[in-house]
């Protein structure tokens, strides 16, 4: 409670000094190299911490004859909220229909995609000990060696125990060092609340952005108020699941706030442990899993945003084969997007537009259009994915104490 009290009076202070306070160029900028430093100590400790507890979570669950059944659950429930979060998206989309935003011309931003090209490449370099010194957006290839590591030390107790107590020691010293991190998490709030504040106070012509704002935010309560809380009391129904989303206010702050789903991952896994009872296997195999994979916010912001922006370059409706192409590519695109915690939303919508120029001249740079709004949008996604993640975790926790 504590915490999150003084998480809301940092918000609050961020989002006010931004607004009222006038400070000058250079202290704006130390402000926003604050608000970047914030974000790195909060992904501080998520790698390793990662690592050493996957391993114990895969050998454990191995033990009890659960591993591939978790994985499966995990996996079809990953796909079936992406699907279902695109067609509310859509569904909200087609019933508000969205206004068109004037085209205005801006400059070409340059994409690198080399990580996500060469994401399944990473599992296997030439040199094994390379993986923990590469990108620290690429998190498959620690989770893959992990659970390699975990399902390994299965098989011969007597000589896995001595690597199973030090992984197990290290993966409760880092899940302290975590608790204490994610304890100082108000000040980073107040410096990224500051900067995202700041960002948005400086998007010119906001209001022709306000009907997109409109439908992500109508879909966003309709997901986060309606259908998860309803997906909750259908696994559960002793448990009333508005107090559960009461518990999970504050790593969905941190997501909205910050855009970073890896930064997210910090609070999340200190949410469900501390206030949830989520026991540390399930979490460990599900959460990173959830942060690289379930995209299905970043698909809904994706898909409502494409219709936008064809809605934008035509003076027709929006077809139905329009509207299924984007339903389609846009949960396709989502599960490309492991190494981009942070720029997933853009970078979907680079791809889409990429993709649907081939068979439509002039669309080439139709994401450009929504540039200026791109912080919310990612805050938007990144919203729901943490509350998706969240979701997948219950239901599979739930479904292993069943079973």
């Amino acid at each position: 409670m504590k915490l999150l009290i003084s998480s809301i009076v940092a918000l609050l202070a961020g989002i006010l000094s931004a607004l009222l306070i006038p400070v000058g160029e250079g202290v704006n900028s130390f402000l926003l190299h604050l608000s970047s430093l914030s974000i790195n100590i909060g992904r501080y400790i998520v790698f390793p911490m990662v690592f050493f507890s996957l391993a114990i979570a895969v050998c454990k669950l191995r033990r009890e004859k659960k591993l591939i059944r978790t994985v499966l659950i995990t996996a079809l429930l990953i796909a079936a909220s992406t699907v279902l979060l695109v067609s509310i998206g859509v569904l909200v989309t087609i019933i508000i229909s969205p206004s068109r935003i004037p085209l205005i011309v801006e400059t070409r931003s340059l994409f690198d995609l080399a990580d996500q090209r060469n994401t399944f490449m990473s599992i296997f370099p030439q040199n094994m000990f390379t993986l923990f010194t590469g990108n620290s957006n690429v998190l498959l290839p620690i989770y893959f060696l992990s659970f390699i590591l975990g399902f390994i030390m299965y098989r011969d107790k007597e000589v896995s125990e001595p690597a199973f107590n030090l992984f197990d020691s290290l993966s409760r010293i880092l899940f302290e060092l975590n608790m204490v991190i994610s304890g100082i998490s108000p000040v980073f709030l107040a410096f990224i609340s500051f900067s995202l504040t700041r960002s948005i106070k400086s998007i010119p012509d906001r209001a022709m952005f306000s009907n997109l704002i409109l439908i992500l935010s109508i879909s966003s309560a309709v997901i986060i108020l309606i259908a998860y809380p309803l997906a909750l009391y259908l696994t559960d129904r002793k448990t009333n699941p508005y107090k559960t989303l009461y518990n999970l206010i504050l790593p969905l702050f941190h997501g909205l706030i910050s855009g970073d789903s890896f930064f997210s991952l910090s609070i999340l896994t200190r949410t469900l442990k501390k206030n949830l009872f989520i026991s540390r296997k399930i979490s460990a195999l599900t959460l990173p899993l959830n942060a690289m994979f379930a995209k299905a916010g970043t698909a809904l912001v994706t898909s409502v945003t494409f219709l936008t922006i064809l809605k934008s370059y035509s003076s027709l409706e929006i077809t139905l084969y329009q509207i299924f192409w984007v339903i389609l590519f846009s949960i396709l695109v989502s599960f490309t997007l492991a190494s981009f915690p942070a720029m997933g939303v853009y970078t979907a919508l680079y791809m889409l537009s990429e993709f649907y120029s081939r068979s439509h001249t002039g669309l080439t740079d139709s994401y450009l259009l929504i540039k200026p709004v791109v912080p919310l949008l990612i805050g938007f996604a990144v919203l729901i994915d943490v509350a998706t993640s969240a979701l997948i975790t219950l239901i599979v926790s739930r479904k292993s104490t069943l079973e």
